[in-house]
């Protein structure tokens, strides 16, 4: 364990020694500064647990020394003692209402003063309270109750389904694989059979709900839980800006191709696979488009140069279900399309690879088949 790091602030040079002596005894690091300035530049470059401070210091005061730190974010959390010659009441309550944590007042024990550094450093930074509290998006899991809730809603978790979401969770952000998963959450070896974690995240994501999306499949790793995943930061980013919110992650293709009544199974098949084969193609050409940040009214451009090039009708799709692009209309017509999100193929896109679905246009009058491929780009 690292040993705790004291900076003792005093402008007499016998009372710091002595301070120092004591505390490094009794096992702490220590340094030392003379006045308030030295003060605020040592802790720019180095960090400490805890300031032994004297009020009495040439050019900027203790009190003044108290009130900078405390006013600072990044420095209001390092414990304080006040240890003064200044022992009225007044100036032990401006101490307090600086933010001091304790008051010792000259002449003073040494050992009296170690016990009460050792009070303070064992109450511990406030953000050490909530460590048994985990938190990500509208999720929380409260470890000590065995309690998860999603936007506020309690969900019934078994211990096999506990157990891995808390270690995801404890590790977010790395992969955690199969092997280690079955090892470190259940004893499990390896060769039992890794696909019973699959089952159980499987379960997870579903009970998970609109937060499931955040344990990410790392595909021949393991998993990963992904507070910024690629679908969860497109949906942040686009409602932020249209500029970034459109690139930032998952752009669906919706393509759609006419279709007489009288068409035969067999040719219908065989058109059906023509159009995957050109959904696919197309995706591929708009990986290739998406490579930088593009400005609103460009996504309807190159949906119609893709509907050009592959002789059918492209509709770009948002996460959301907004119309991005579409190769029969121009922009004002766009602007009044419906939300796309509730269609088949779209929801379909959305769970898996792709999705379709075979109905009759009531705009066109005419039997369709609908193709969506999900796309995901990072850029």
């Amino acid at each position: 364990m690292s040993r705790k790091r004291i900076l003792i602030v005093e402008d007499d040079e016998n009372i710091s020694n002595l301070v120092k002596y004591n505390l490094e005894k009794a096992g702490f690091d220590c340094f030392a500064a003379i006045s308030g300035e030295d003060v605020l530049k040592m802790l720019k470059r180095q960090s400490v647990d805890l300031i032994v401070l004297d009020i009495m210091l040439p050019q900027m005061d203790g009190f003044e020394v108290c009130k900078h730190l405390k006013q600072n974010k990044e420095l209001s959390q390092i414990p304080i003692i006040m240890l003064t010659a200044k022992g009225e009441e007044v100036d032990r309550i401006v101490g307090f209402e600086l933010g001091a944590d304790d008051y010792v007042v000259k002449p003073f024990s040494p050992r009296e003063l170690v016990l009460r550094v050792k009070a303070i450093l064992r109450r511990g930074k406030p953000e050490e309270e909530v460590k048994n509290i985990l938190t990500a998006s509208k999720l929380v899991v409260d470890i000590p109750r065995h309690k998860v809730a999603v936007d506020k809603e309690t969900i019934e978790l078994t211990p096999m389904e506990f157990r891995p979401l808390l270690t995801l969770m404890e590790r977010r952000g790395r992969v955690q694989s199969r092997e280690n998963l079955l090892n470190d959450v259940w004893g499990m070896t390896a060769d039992v059979t890794t696909r019973t974690i699959d089952t159980h995240i499987k379960r997870l994501r579903q009970k998970l709900g609109s937060v499931g999306h955040l344990i990410e499949t790392v595909r021949g790793l393991g998993y990963r839980f992904n507070e910024e995943a690629w679908f969860f930061r497109l949906y942040i980013h686009y409602k932020i800006t249209i500029i970034f919110g459109i690139i930032s992650a998952v752009t669906l293709i919706g393509i759609y191709f006419y279709l007489n009544k009288s068409l035969t199974e067999h040719t219908y098949q065989r058109i059906r696979t023509n159009l995957l084969k050109q959904t696919f193609l197309a995706r591929s050409i708009l990986d290739g488009s998406l490579n930088h940040h593009l400005q609103p009214g460009e996504m309807d451009h190159i949906a119609d140069r893709l509907g050009k090039d592959l002789d059918i009708r492209v509709t770009i799709v948002a996460i959301d279900g907004e119309v991005l692009g579409d190769f029969e209309l121009d922009a004002k017509q766009i602007r009044s399309v419906e939300n796309h999100l509730h269609r088949p193929e779209i929801q379909g896109a959305l769970q898996g690879e792709f999705g379709e679905s075979k109905r009759f246009s009531t705009t066109i009058r005419k039997d369709m088949l609908y193709i969506a491929a999900a796309f995901r780009n990072e850029n």
